[in-house]
């Protein structure tokens, strides 16, 4: 079964150039959301709020590059199996990934939107600005599950050479969120709410379209009810990947944290 073309052969720089710039494109568009709602709020809203995403940024991508790492770590495997044509094993992996990846997501959800107030209180967050970043974070955390679908759909593409597909389907996601940001802000004055929620939004169509893509070109990829299996190695193993590359990615923003 022939999926992509044959990484290891060719050229091997023009390979790694074609296969590496999509993948640091689109670390760079993802931190964007948080770019774009800035630049709405900061105009249109007010400094206070302008200030409180400020402070929401950081949290956020805390939580996006756990989830965005972590699907990294997965994605090693994807391609292990893909390399060595093991697809029904293929199949079960990805059933046990986004099993584990939905459970540890909702368990950050959670997580994220119980800690909010004393998180807030450590970093000493005034209270105006606090206000703001509360109704932004709270939008943001109970949007992971799209965040996390779209990066594990993304890296599951990766991890057999597909790295462009991920990377058009977050431009046009960029776009989206700027226009519903424009709308729910300046045109409905949803506030600082109306940009959380056009980031939710516009995560939720790159998911869905990022979904759809793979179950309509690479259907092998998909798990079936066949597939349904627990496999207590392979699920540490896809533990093991994706829990040290979580904090591999999110070192950055633990450590800004703390300063």
């Amino acid at each position: 079964m022939k999926i992509t073309d044959d990484l290891t052969k060719g050229n091997i720089r023009n390979q790694l150039v074609v296969l590496a710039l999509p993948l640091i494109l689109g670390n760079i568009f993802q931190q964007l959301y948080n770019t774009i709602d800035s630049f709405i709020i900061g105009r249109y809203i007010s400094h206070t709020a302008f200030a409180a995403v400020g402070v929401a940024g950081n949290i956020m991508n805390l939580f996006t590059f756990v989830i965005s790492g972590g699907c990294n770590g997965i994605s090693i495997i994807f391609a292990e199996l893909y390399g060595e044509r093991k697809w029904n094993t293929l199949r079960k992996e990805s059933f046990l990934s986004f099993s584990f990846g939905c459970f540890v997501t909702a368990g950050l959800s959670i997580i994220g939107l119980l800690t909010l107030v004393p998180l807030l209180d450590v970093l000493q967050t005034p209270l105006v600005v606090r206000i703001f970043a509360q109704d932004y974070l709270r939008i943001i955390y109970l949007g992971l599950p799209a965040t996390f679908l779209y990066n594990w759909c993304s890296c599951v593409l990766r991890a057999i050479g597909d790295t462009k597909t991920p990377l058009w389907i977050l431009v046009f996601a960029m776009v989206l969120n700027f226009s519903l940001d424009y709308l729910f802000v300046v045109c409905c004055k949803t506030g600082i709410f109306g940009t959380a929620a056009a980031t939710v939004v516009s995560q939720l169509f790159a998911s869905i379209v990022c979904f759809m893509y793979m179950k309509v070109k690479y259907p092998c990829l998909l798990f079936g009810r066949r597939d349904m299996a627990f496999d207590r190695r392979l699920l540490l193993k896809t533990a093991n990947f994706g829990l040290v590359s979580a904090l591999h990615q999110s070192s950055l923003y633990i450590g800004k944290l703390f300063v």
